[in-house]
């Protein structure tokens, strides 16, 4: 997630189409065991960016409508607390 801005911004939520729910996870290690915990929101610094990606910050889809395919597309739409949805 890129914030180009001067100021820093968060991310507040996300949906998709694809499941019931979508929501921000960090995968955390304890005592040797990985495990994913969600968190309320993903802070974006002023003109940075914030990667998305397995064993670190990602996306959990919950509950999904109908299968994922290797290779194809869904629409996420992430909302941010200065009221910008993308």
């Amino acid at each position: 997630i890129r914030n180009e801005s001067p100021l820093a911004e968060t991310a507040t939520s996300v949906e998709s189409e694809a499941a019931a729910r979508a929501e921000f996870h960090r995968t955390i290690v304890e005592a040797g065991v990985a495990r994913m915990v969600a968190i309320p929101r993903i802070e974006i610094p002023p003109r940075s960016e914030v990667m998305l990606e397995p064993n670190g910050l990602h996306l959990m889809l919950v509950d999904l409508r109908r299968p994922l395919v290797a290779g194809a597309t869904i629409r996420l739409t992430i909302r941010f607390a200065s009221g910008l949805s993308r």
